[in-house]
This record gives structure tokens, sequence and C-alpha cells, in this order.
């Protein structure tokens, strides 16, 4: 009985791509890699603007507590005043303390969102940075020689 698999020698004696497969195949690899590259830009990119968004978010959260800070310190009968657009609002201390409170929680909810949409990000730049390790190889195999344009 033959046996289901092909026999060595008839891998052997198929022919081999042809040099225009060949190219047209590394023609796609470089393709793919300059999407990554480029999907590696902009994720770092991303990277970045999340972090200095939480970073403006923490100082926001300094800012609230030093003014949480002065306002109970105050007499309870002192009268405060909220900005509403381009007037003030007058306020009790406990309302405007309250405010405060709500205030820093949501943006601390808001840094944490950011945090992990960051991490997702970072998640994505590490999986295609592995791509194109696996890219530069596989294009090293085909006889391509890559190098570094940024120490030229």
């Amino acid at each position: 009985p033959p046996s289901p698999q092909p026999a060595i020698r008839d891998l052997l004696s198929e022919p081999s791509a042809t040099m225009a497969e060949k190219q047209a195949e590394a023609q796609q690899l470089v393709q793919r890699f300059v999407q990554l590259q480029n999907m590696m830009v902009n994720e770092q990119s991303k990277v970045n603007v999340l972090k200095k968004t939480a970073e403006a978010r923490q100082q926001e959260i300094k800012h609230s507590d030093l003014t949480y800070a002065e306002i109970e310190s105050l007499p309870a009968e002192t009268p405060t005043y909220k900005p509403v657009g381009r007037m003030f609002v007058r306020q009790s201390k406990e309302d405007t303390l309250s405010y405060l409170r709500d205030k820093k929680k949501a943006t601390e909810n808001e840094i944490n969102t950011l945090s992990k949409t960051r991490k997702h990000h970072e998640r994505t730049m590490k999986s295609n940075e592995e791509n194109l390790g696996d890219m530069v190889k596989q294009l090293q195999g085909m006889g391509f020689k890559l190098t570094d344009s940024s120490k030229q």
C-alpha cells in the first residue's frame, strides 16, 4: 500500500519557486514590514499621549488636594465660590468640599482608565515589535541585508 505522504525524492524533484515568485514574496514582506513599523510609531505616540494625559490628571489631583486642605481649614461659616463660566456662584463650605472630593474621585477613575488603555497599547506595541523581529529574520533568510537607518 502506498503511503499518503509524498516521498522525499518527489519533494526534491519539484521545481523550486521561481525568482519572480521570490521577489514578489519579498516585496510583500517588505510592505508588511513598513506597515508594522508605521503601526509601531502610531502606538508609541498613543502611549506617549496617554502618559502625558495621566501626568496632567495627577497634577489636577494634587491641586484639588491642596485646595481641599485650604478650604477645610476655614471656619464653617466662611462662604466659598464655585466658578461657573465667567462668573462665580456662592456655595457652602461643605458643598465645595463635596465637589472637590467628587472631582478627585472622577479624576482617579480617569487615570485608571488611561493606565489600562496605555497598557493595551504597550502590549500591542510589544507584539508588533516581535512581529518585526520575525520579519527581519525572514528577510535576512531570503538574502536581504538590513541596516539600521538611524545609524547613518
